[in-house]
């Protein structure tokens, strides 16, 4: 056996190996090349397509009752544009007729001498009952014209003024003077009332 140099170990049975000598493996345990970088795995394709939106299921009932109820509320509002187009001609030809009579001037102010006049006129129980009967009518009427909100404003002022008018005619307890006075002021807000409506029917 081979003594041990000076400076190594002692031990009978320990080997010594030259490493340094020619012919000996410089390196016994060659380095390894590092593992290739984790790459995780692609997702399932199950996950990269959008969710399906759950199927929605429609009775042909439902759409054939929708279908039905958007003709009805066209019918509808179609008879209500109509019927309102006959009422308004109508109204419109009323007030004309009132115009004429009037002389188709504007509103004029009226005076207290025409307030009493107004009041010396003979009272007929009969015709201030149809004359309220045919405000009321008058006021019905015109409630009905929601398309025309102008005109029914004028219309629903004329039947009121009418109504006042004769309150003042029969309230014979009153001053004469007062009574003549708000007479000519409600003469005045009527005529106002008529033009309001001839201008709506333009």
């Amino acid at each position: 056996m081979t003594p041990a140099p000076t400076g190594r170990s002692s031990n009978p049975y320990a080997t010594y190996v030259d490493l340094d000598a020619a012919g000996q493996p410089q390196n016994m345990y060659p380095q390894q090349p590092p593992p290739p970088a984790y790459e995780p795995p692609p997702p399932p394709v199950a996950y990269l397509l959008p969710p399906e939106k759950p199927k929605r299921r429609t009775r042909p009932g439902f759409k054939v009752a929708g279908a039905v109820l958007v003709v009805l509320l066209l019918i509808g509002a179609g008879k209500t544009v109509m019927r309102e187009h006959r009422q308004k001609a109508q109204a419109c030809g009323v007030i004309t007729i009132v115009v004429g009579e009037l002389g188709g001037s504007g509103p004029a102010h009226a005076t207290a001498e025409q307030g009493a006049a107004f009041l010396d006129l003979p009272i007929d129980a009969g015709e201030i009952d149809r004359q309220r009967r045919e405000d009321a009518h008058n006021r019905a009427f015109a409630d009905s014209l929601f398309l025309h909100p102008k005109l029914r404003a004028a219309l629903i002022g004329i039947a009121d003024g009418t109504d006042a008018l004769l309150d003042v005619r029969l309230d014979a307890q009153g001053d004469r003077g007062e009574r003549a006075a708000k007479a000519a002021r409600l003469g005045d807000a009527l005529s106002g009332h008529i033009q309001a409506a001839r201008e709506a029917c333009r």
